[in-house]
């Protein structure tokens, strides 16, 4: 096999799994342009996939490890910034990886509690 059809394989072999991510999470990843209500909606969504694992999203749902997010809401306004802070902390060494449009509809559902 010549030497530009090996590298070309071995691309789509390393984009692959990328690809298939990005398709799993493609409905949440792209909070785009819209109203602060449909982003904190899709926050919403997100935070039930991946944060119900130690948090209540919403407060009657998930596990009682972590505070619910009614409760996060009220520590004040959040921004993606202080999300990937939190999860970058040994407490949430587990926690699945989020996009940064991901952490910014968060972000939007955990201030749309505190309203």
């Amino acid at each position: 096999m010549p030497a530009q059809n090996r590298f070309v394989m071995q691309s789509c072999l390393v984009a692959l799994p990328a690809l298939l991510l990005f398709g799993l999470w493609g409905s949440q990843v792209t909070a785009g342009p819209g109203s602060a209500k449909s982003q904190a909606e899709q926050g919403e969504k997100i935070a039930e996939q991946i944060c119900t694992t130690c948090h209540r999203v919403p407060d009657e749902g998930g596990a009682p490890v972590g505070p619910k997010f009614s409760t996060l809401a009220e520590r004040g306004d959040w921004t993606a910034q202080q999300l990937q802070q939190i999860l970058n902390t040994d407490q949430h060494e587990e926690a699945v990886p989020a996009s940064r449009l991901q952490l910014e509809a968060v972000a939007s559902y955990l201030d749309s509690l505190d309203n």
